[in-house]
């Protein structure tokens, strides 16, 4: 008479393939947060690196002009607020129309754009303009994309205060460099702000 033996089935049974998946999971969340977090803080240093090439190219128009250059009346917001760098640096996309680095959800009207003649004063104190677009930050009214140059010609500041402002995505005031110490952050965005106060 023949025995015939049954041999038992390996494999993973429901539980272990469970715990596997979870951990899988687990290791995929923490891999995207790193990532996510590296990412933020190349675009906090991109915009940096930006931020200071403009001040020093401001200085040197300074050095020559005595004032800050000019937004020309080119801008609709009160402080005089450009976008830095050329128009072809803003195409349009995802709300933004062309040339444009900030907008209000609420306000038509509201819209800051970068503008060729104050591109113009700058263009004897550098070869080629830094590019002034960075990563997009929303803190719900008003989305941006780029650094800003705000002017305040009006007296007491008669062309020799002017700040540049730019967004970050989180709340991460060291993200800002030196700037940090007149920024503010809210609603997940980061708001840098640099000034040169030459009064």
């Amino acid at each position: 008479m023949v025995c015939w033996q049954r041999n038992k089935e390996s494999g993973f049974t429901i539980v272990e393939l469970l715990v596997v998946i979870v951990i899988v999971a687990i290791l995929a969340t923490l891999t995207v947060s790193a990532y996510g977090g590296v990412s933020d803080r190349a675009q906090a240093s991109k915009a940096m690196a930006v931020a200071n090439a403009y001040v020093k190219i401001l200085n040197m128009y300074y050095a020559d002009h005595d004032q800050f250059p000019s937004t020309l009346g080119g801008a609709p917001l009160s402080t005089g607020s450009v976008c830095l760098g050329n128009v072809s640096d803003y195409p349009a996309a995802d709300g933004f129309g062309n040339g444009e680095c900030l907008y209000n959800y609420n306000d038509a009207n509201f819209k800051v754009s970068a503008y060729q003649p104050f591109n113009d004063q700058l263009k004897p104190y550098a070869t080629a303009l830094p590019n002034g677009q960075i990563a997009r930050a929303d803190d719900g009214s008003e989305p941006r994309r780029g650094i800003r140059y705000d002017q305040w010609s009006s007296s007491p500041y008669n062309g020799k205060f002017v700040q540049l402002v730019w967004g970050l995505k989180g709340n991460h005031i060291d993200w800002c460099g030196p700037a940090g110490q007149g920024s503010y952050s809210g609603y997940g965005v980061t708001w840098c702000i640099l000034t040169l106060d030459m009064r």
